[in-house]
């Protein structure tokens, strides 16, 4: 592990995993990166371990992936490992952007916006009627919406619990892609919706500190920190090496 990667060890018992090259776009989240840029065989690698992987219990059904930072590209890593998960296994599931205020998850995935998860906080529309392919089999997404900030204050509310549930209900795993820990509490809300949470972490700009933090507040409301991606390192693998992951 890098000295990078080190810095920022959450604990003994959170796990930091290092993609095999950073993870990029071309034009921050507009279009999805060329094929040999997202590591496959991390995405798959994490996949597994998050959701086949039950370890000490049973494996999680419902994982919130959220940054420490503003400015991230969390949005990607949740998609790629959803469509990685996809590749590798049978399960159906199903993507669900709760980023009210900067939903991603439909421009990495090239799928429309125009409703989502902020008309089901709003008006308590049918969920099955959000769920949108996605060009990956058994990978659906319900979009932020693009009146999503107007359903921003109800994201506290009990429908947002209602929403989650009728997907778990729906599909064998659902992936919420949550808004940054940065002193608000609304990705700790949604963090208890779920079974666990993924912090990711910025390479170069995430701090040791932000991340305990982050970390102590999940665990706090009793939500149980499955671990970390540390997004952007530099790989220390030979480049004919990683061609092989």
């Amino acid at each position: 592990m890098s000295r990078n990667a080190q810095s920022l060890g959450l604990a003994q018992d959170t796990q930091v995993l290092t993609p095999p090259r950073p993870v990029l776009v071309a034009d921050p989240m507009l279009h999805s990166p060329p094929r040999e840029w997202t590591g496959r065989g991390f995405f798959r690698a994490l996949a597994l371990r998050l959701f086949l992987a039950a370890g000490k219990g049973a494996a999680p059904r419902t994982v919130l992936f959220c940054s420490t930072e503003r400015a991230s590209r969390h949005a990607l890593i949740s998609a790629r490992v959803a469509q990685a998960l996809a590749e590798v296994t049978n399960l159906s599931l199903c993507l669900l952007d709760a980023d009210l205020r900067s939903p991603r998850l439909h421009e990495v995935l090239g799928c429309s916006n125009q409703q989502g998860l902020g008309d089901f906080l709003r008006s308590g529309v049918d969920v099955s009627g959000l769920v949108q392919p996605t060009g990956t089999p058994k990978l659906g997404l319900v979009a932020a919406g693009a009146n999503a900030t107007n359903g921003e204050a109800l994201i506290f509310s009990e429908r947002l619990g209602i929403c989650v549930g009728e997907l778990r209900s729906r599909f064998d795993c659902v992936l919420m892609q949550g808004p940054p820990v940065c002193g608000d509490e609304e990705a700790v809300w949604m963090g208890r919706l779920t079974d666990g949470v993924v912090l990711v972490l910025e390479a170069g700009v995430s701090r040791r500190e932000k991340a305990l933090r982050a970390k102590w507040s999940f665990e706090e409301a009793g939500v149980k920190v499955l671990g970390a991606v540390l997004n952007g390192e530099q790989s220390p693998i030979p480049g004919v090496l990683e061609r092989l992951l």
